[in-house]
């Protein structure tokens, strides 16, 4: 028998693919592979920052516990990144390490109290409060109690703002705090000739009124007292700082922080911002006060095109590329949390009458502070 095909056809199948066939299927393929890719580069950047807030939320709930368990006070310094983004000032403003801390330490030795300020030294530098000395022995030129001068502290960092002092005279304790004009402006690295502290005077701010130089009290005017100050607290033995994910950075400017790590208009930040438990778990020392401290954990590609554009991207900014996590701190129980902002987007920020949407959240703040959990 003879097997007959249709005109047209040939007598032997098609062993291969046509050159077009070839393209289309290498077409599909290039456009799976690159949407393959791009899913996993968006699911590696969000990782990053979640794993990044993971890690603050951990080092931080790790200093609570070392609190509690050693019954003293323990902390976390941020370690401020001085070859990071920079802001309008110049001066940097991310945070990319942090380390443990252990409980602050006392200095103790003999001061005295003065009447005025040394020759060359503006006056409206003592404006809030008494200016005190450091007493030294004439035979050898040292503190009286021995130790370090203040000068010395100051220079090793454990002398700071914030500092509380207590003046001892017999059975009567005084407590005073040490006023900023002691100490040169922030960011200011040199000591200048007329700073009080360099020549080992304190100015202190809200001194008891027995204390004070010229009244009738016997404990007045050049009277030697013995002194305690709280010194700074200093980096635990053989620790070593926990860096945060490649390219993730605690955005200082879009955090909300303690008075003290910075200045009035945030352009200059402290190289001492230490978050401290106490043994019951709560936050003390300055930060305290805060009551919910948020730190912004962000790509530093987002904070790069902030400073770029010469303006502090706010955060939730719908400019910025990549997520953005809050890790929340709630002082007076010392409880810590991961959230997303809240994206809530009804009113122009810039004038909150104007009930029109800006694109930037409202409060970005409100879910960590209803404490949902960041997924």
């Amino acid at each position: 028998m003879h097997r007959t095909f249709p005109e047209g056809s040939s007598r032997h199948p098609r062993q291969a693919f046509t050159l077009v066939e070839m393209l289309v299927a290498i077409t599909i393929i290039a456009i799976l592979g690159v949407l393959a890719v791009t899913m996993v580069n968006v699911s590696f950047e969000g990782d990053r920052i979640r794993g990044s807030a993971r890690q603050i939320q951990s080092y931080l709930q790790g200093a609570r516990d070392r609190a509690i368990h050693a019954g003293q006070v323990r902390g976390v310094r941020f370690l401020l990144e001085e070859n990071g983004v920079a802001n309008s000032a110049g001066n940097p403003k991310t945070v990319t390490s942090m380390i443990f801390i252990g409980a602050p330490g006392v200095v103790r030795g003999t001061l005295r109290i003065v009447d005025r300020p040394p020759q060359g030294t503006p006056a409206a530098a003592y404006r809030t409060g008494y200016r005190v000395e450091l007493v030294f022995d004439p035979a050898t030129g040292l503190p009286l109690d021995g130790g370090k001068t203040w000068t010395e502290l100051y220079n090793t960092r454990l002398l700071v703002r914030g500092s509380r002092i207590r003046l001892i005279n017999g059975s009567n304790d005084y407590f005073a705090s040490i006023h900023n004009s002691s100490f040169p402006p922030p960011g200011q690295s040199a000591l200048p000739g007329n700073s009080p502290i360099g020549g080992n005077q304190l100015v202190l701010d809200r001194l008891h009124p027995d204390l004070k130089a010229g009244t009738q009290n016997p404990v007045a005017r050049r009277q030697d007292l013995i002194y305690e100050i709280e010194l700074a607290p200093a980096v635990m033995a053989n620790q070593d700082p926990m860096l945060l994910s490649q390219g993730v950075v605690l955005d200082l400017d879009n955090s909300r922080l303690p008075g003290d790590w910075h200045n009035p208009a945030r352009t200059v930040y402290s190289d001492r911002m230490d978050i401290l438990f106490s043994p019951r778990g709560s936050v003390v020392g300055a930060a305290a006060s805060v009551g919910l401290l948020h730190f912004l954990v962000t790509d530093v590609g987002d904070v790069e095109l902030a400073g770029n554009a010469g303006v502090g991207a706010g955060i939730g900014d719908p400019n910025k590329e990549r997520e953005e996590l809050l890790v929340s701190l709630f002082t007076r129980t010392g409880h810590i949390v991961s959230t997303p902002l809240d994206p809530t987007d009804l009113v122009e920020n810039a004038n909150p009458s104007n009930q029109t949407p800006d694109g930037i959240p409202d409060n970005p703040f409100r879910l960590a502070e209803l404490g949902e959990m960041a997924k």
